[in-house]
């Protein structure tokens, strides 16, 4: 576990994209346990899709599928992501929360030891947070700017229009707030 471990957080610090580290994720689980399969599945608009997979005894993945989910395992990836739950399980199928619309689900071959869930409870968290700093960029992008002062609330920005009115007057102007949120920068 402790080498699974090591490997992962490998991948999650070294992954180019989301797609990257899922597929490394779903091999290192797949190699190290023996899984008949291991799969992210994203569920947007109530669609559940792969990401990425790795089954057994095959080269190649081509989606859900391969999976032969049936509609009770639909269900529960549903389920889980609007309970917001860590996990869900089911004879040998075992589903793992990563995001708000990632699932890890993994079919083994034998029941898990409720030791190794839990381990792999803690791995999926960790991995999780490397899914949600792939998200980044897309919010990055949303990020506004006001000289050297960065802000994303609409309150800031509706500061900011208030600075760029006032900026080439003489007017007077009062800036409060607490210390330490930049009011000698909005000031310049």
């Amino acid at each position: 576990n402790l080498v699974l471990l090591w490997n992962v957080m490998n991948v999650v610090v070294k992954s180019a994209d989301k797609e990257a580290l899922a597929e490394k994720l779903c091999l290192h689980l797949q190699q190290s346990f023996t899984f008949r399969c291991v799969a992210i599945l994203d569920c947007v608009n109530d669609t559940i899709s792969a990401i990425t997979g790795v089954l057994a005894g095959k080269a190649n993945f081509h989606g859900v599928g391969d999976l032969g989910l049936t509609e009770r395992d639909f269900h529960a990836v549903r389920q889980l992501l609007l309970d917001q739950g860590p996990a869900a399980h089911h004879h040998n199928r075992h589903l793992f929360a990563l995001s708000g619309t990632a699932v890890l689900f993994v079919d083994a071959s034998d029941s898990i030891p409720p030791a190794d869930v839990q381990f792999l409870q803690t791995l999926v968290s960790y991995c999780a947070t490397g899914f949600a700093t792939h998200d980044v960029p897309d919010r990055v992008s949303q990020v506004a700017e006001l000289d050297d002062v960065l802000y994303q609330s609409p309150r800031m920005a509706a500061v900011a229009e208030s600075v760029r009115q006032v900026a080439p007057t003489d007017a007077t102007v009062l800036i409060i707030g607490e210390s330490g949120t930049g009011k000698e920068r909005i000031a310049r």
